[in-house]
């Protein structure tokens, strides 16, 4: 594990030297399920990319989270999560779909009546998406994946 993630640091790095950046946002529909069903807070998250080449880049991102959601009386909430992501593309054209793969770190917290409690999670992440070429981008991803929890995400956004 450690040669993959020295790989991947050094794949992540070197693309920001000597590449084209880019910035956006997305805004993030969340899914929290346990057992087939959960509550679906959203995020906003930024991001800050740069190309390494035409079929592949680097990004990373940044989200907070701007919507809670009830389920089974416990209001849930993401307070933030970050990562860093390798995209590979699988096409040069107007339209690209890729492959995301990366590693995500996440604080949610959930509240019932007059108690709160806050837990942090991190794990491999990896999707499908697509960056049209008017800089809309659509991408489903699976953030988290750790103690029988998942927290996957439909995301929506632009890069300029």
């Amino acid at each position: 594990m450690r040669i993959v993630l020295s790989v991947f640091l050094v794949i992540f790095f070197s693309s920001f030297v000597h590449a084209e950046h880019y910035k956006g946002v997305n805004y993030v529909a969340l899914d929290i399920e346990e057992a087939g069903e959960g509550p679906s807070p959203d995020l906003i998250m930024a991001k800050f990319g740069s190309k390494a080449s035409t079929s592949m880049s680097t990004e990373l991102r940044i989200g907070f989270g701007v919507s809670s959601d009830d389920f089974d009386g416990i209001d849930y909430k993401i307070n933030n999560m970050c990562g860093a992501y390798l995209k590979v593309h699988a096409s040069e054209g107007v339209d690209q779909p890729y492959f995301i793969v990366g590693y995500t770190k996440g604080k949610m917290s959930a509240t019932f009546e007059d108690d709160s409690l806050s837990d942090s999670e991190e794990d491999f992440s990896f999707g499908i998406g697509v960056d049209f070429n008017n800089g809309i981008n659509l991408e489903y991803t699976s953030y988290i994946d750790k103690d029988d929890v998942e927290l996957t995400g439909l995301a929506v956004g632009f890069a300029f």
